[in-house]
C-alpha cells in the first residue's frame, strides 16, 4: 500500500486506545473509531489484513487495486479482503469512519473453507462497497459493540473461542448483506476450469492447517503440473502460490505462538517441521522474529 496522500482537511483517523498494532505480531482484530488525530495519515488500512469500513460522516475516496477509484459517503461499507491494494486516499475534514480490522489468520476457515461463500467474495472483490439500510445499520451496531467491548477486556480461558465465533457471524452477516443487494448472488453460476483448480487449491490449502509446506502436494492432489498451478495462482492473485502457502504456514506458526499453551518443540512437531532448528529458520525467515521471541512479545504486548 502506498503512503496515504494529504487531503484537504484537519481531521483523521488513529487506533482506538488499547487496541495498537502489536510489533512483531499480527494483532486479531484492531477496531479504529478515534478521531482526534491532525496527522493526515489515514494508516489503518494495513496491508494484507480484511477491512471493514463504515462512513458514519463526510466522504473518503479510495484507489481499489491501482485502478477502481471508489468514493465512501455517509451510510456506505467498504469490504477489502487480504492483498487488496488500497492507496491515493482524499477525504473531507468532517470524515468519520469506524474500521475494522482483521488478521487473514482469523478468516481463512470462514472464506476459504466454505463454497457458498466464493460468489461473495468473487462479487466484493468486483464491487468492494455498499450502502446500508437502517436495518443493516443497526446490526451492524451492535457488532461495533461487541468489537469494542472485546477491544478492552483482558484475556479468558474462551476469549479466542468466542471471538472465533463472532469473526464467523459478522462474515455471514456480511454476505446475507450482499445477498440482499443482489437478489442472492448467483450460486450456481458455471466457473472456467481455471477458476475452479483455483478454487480447490484455496480450499486445500485452508484445509491443510499449515501443515504442508511444498507446491508439489497440491498440484498432486490437483492432477496438474506444479509449473501450471504456479501459473494460475500468479494469474488470479499476483503472488506465486509458494508464498501462498508459506503465508499460511507462517500465520498458522504466529496462531499457536500466540494464541495456544504448546511448547515451541510441540508447534514444530505438529506443523512437521524437520527439527527445532529448521523451524526457527523458518519463523525468522517469514515472520522476521524467532518462536521464543514472537510469543513473548504477545504475552508482554510489545
Amino acid at each position: 500500500m502506498t503512503t496515504p496522500q494529504q487531503a484537504p482537511t484537519t481531521n483523521s483517523i488513529t487506533a482506538t486506545d488499547n487496541i495498537q498494532p502489536v510489533t512483531g505480531t499480527e494483532p486479531e482484530f484492531i477496531l479504529y473509531d478515534d478521531f482526534t488525530d491532525t496527522s493526515h495519515q489515514v494508516d489503518f488500512f494495513i496491508p494484507n489484513r480484511f477491512i471493514v469500513a463504515y462512513c458514519r460522516q463526510g466522504s473518503l475516496s479510495i484507489t481499489v487495486n491501482h485502478k477502481q477509484r471508489t468514493t465512501m459517503n455517509r451510510g456506505d461499507l467498504l469490504i477489502a479482503f487480504p492483498r487488496t491494494t488500497l492507496e491515493d486516499f482524499s477525504f473531507s475534514s468532517d470524515l468519520q469512519l469506524l474500521v475494522l480490522s482483521l488478521s487473514p489468520t482469523v478468516i481463512n476457515d470462514s472464506l476459504l473453507a466454505d463454497k457458498d461463500l466464493w460468489p461473495n467474495i468473487e462479487f466484493i472483490s468486483l464491487h468492494p462497497m455498499i450502502h446500508l439500510t437502517e436495518e443493516e445499520v443497526e446490526v451492524g451496531q451492535h457488532y461495533y459493540h461487541l468489537y469494542k467491548s472485546y477491544s478492552k477486556r483482558k484475556p479468558t480461558k474462551f476469549r479466542s473461542n468466542i471471538l472465533y465465533t463472532l469473526h464467523r457471524s459478522m462474515i455471514y452477516e456480511l454476505a446475507d448483506m450482499v445477498n440482499n443487494r443482489t437478489g442472492s448472488v448467483p450460486q450456481n453460476e458455471p466457473y472456467s476450469q481455471t477458476d475452479n483448480t483455483f478454487k480447490h487449491f484455496l480450499l486445500l490449502l485452508a484445509q491443510s492447517g499449515g501443515k504442508i509446506r511444498n507446491v508439489s502436494y497440491f498440484a498432486r492432489e490437483l492432477c496438474i503440473t506444479t509449473k501450471y498451478l504456479s501459473h494460475i495462482v500468479k494469474e488470479k492473485t499476483g503472488h506465486s502460490a509458494k508464498q501462498l502457502i508459506d503465508e499460511t504456514v507462517a500465520n498458522e506458526i504466529r496462531r499457536q505462538l500466540c494464541y495456544t499453551s504448546k511448547t515451541v518443540k510441540e508447534i514444530a512437531n505438529d506443523l512437521g517441521f524437520p527439527s527445532l532448528s529448521f523451524f526457527g529458520t523458518y519463523t525468522r525467515k517469514h515472520l522476521n522474529a524467532s518462536p521464543a521471541n514472537i510469543r513473548k512479545n504477545y504475552r508482554t504486548g510489545k
